[in-house]
């Protein structure tokens, strides 16, 4: 390039370019976005123009999408979610309070449960009770006192009355060996001799016994019959008599209200050897009839024949 005078001057032209955009251009822009004008113009400060107040260059007021974010969406969702209330944390004294009301409620229900009592049935049973003295021990129906003559005062009929005939009391001395001298009456045998025997045959048979309390019973009576020859026997050792001779015993005694009642006293493997015949249990068909004061004292009850001919009254 050259001047007037056809001199060569030089010329930059990406120099010139900056200059002059620099002091005498300005630039206006055409975008797409949301402003009120549609446009945006931006000068050589670079300052935002033709833009509504509060609002971006997207046309969308601030507020309004603070609004929008604390406001309920389509699907019921609210953002922020408040934070969840802590559970209270189950400790060992929650446990036992727990305890003590389930059991409070399980006893309330079996309160409710239990049945009335009926105080007929109460008394019919304290009847029998009275009626019939427990066979349960080795102190049951003990006896060994003296005799007495209340058998001729009793309400009710005669032993003989009661047997027709059949069988009749016979005294028995009242050393402490009572029970002993009637059964060994038949055979001859001296109280003291029998309960000897008696007291062994306890002593060494006890484990036979199926039921560990009857064990227990019958070492029990041996003992208390060996440490005084003045204790009396009772119903453990007439079962233990019966298993030892192999021979049935029964026995009969008055109620408060005069009746006379019968019990068989014979070991359960007595009645089952005498069932498979007499060769088992040849001494089975004799009977001895043991008479009990319901107090504490032992008699024999006799017919005028051998036990074998009298019927067993077993009620």
């Amino acid at each position: 390039m050259t001047d007037d005078d056809d001199q060569a001057t030089g010329w930059e032209f990406e120099a010139f370019k900056k200059d002059y955009l620099a002091r005498r251009c300005s630039l206006t822009l055409l975008t797409p976005v949301h402003a009120p004008g549609g446009t945006i113009k931006i000068d050589e400060a670079r300052c935002l123009e033709n833009l509504p107040d509060n609002r971006t260059s997207t046309g969308h007021d601030p507020a309004l999408r603070r609004e929008a974010k604390n406001t309920p969406t389509e699907e019921g969702i609210t953002a922020p979610k408040k934070p969840l209330p802590r559970q209270p944390r189950w400790t060992a004294d929650d446990e036992r309070a727990l305890d003590r009301a389930f059991q409070r409620a399980e006893a309330d229900r079996a309160a409710e449960a239990t049945p009335p009592r009926n105080e007929a049935v109460e008394a019919a049973k304290l009847a029998r009770n009275a009626a019939e003295p427990s066979h349960e021990g080795p102190a049951a129906r003990r006896g060994g006192a003296e005799t007495d003559s209340d058998h001729d005062t009793e309400p009710g009929p005669s032993v003989e009355e009661h047997f027709r005939g059949m069988l009749a009391i016979k005294k028995m001395s009242g050393d402490g060996n009572c029970l002993f001298h009637a059964l060994g009456e038949n055979t001859g045998e001296s109280g003291a001799c029998l309960r000897a025997l008696i007291i062994q045959y306890l002593r060494e048979n006890a484990e036979a016994e199926e039921d560990e309390e009857q064990v227990q019973a019958w070492l029990q009576e041996s003992q208390y019959l060996q440490s005084d020859p003045g204790h009396w026997g009772g119903d453990t050792a007439i079962i233990a008599f019966t298993r030892m001779r192999q021979q049935r015993v029964l026995l009969h005694w008055r109620t408060p209200n005069g009746d006379i009642l019968t019990s068989e006293r014979t070991h359960s493997d007595v009645d089952e050897a005498a069932q498979r015949g007499p060769h088992a249990a040849p001494n089975a068909t004799e009977v001895i009839h043991l008479w009990y004061n319901g107090r504490d004292h032992y008699d024999l009850l006799h017919g005028p024949t051998r036990s074998a001919s009298l019927p067993s009254f077993a009620a």
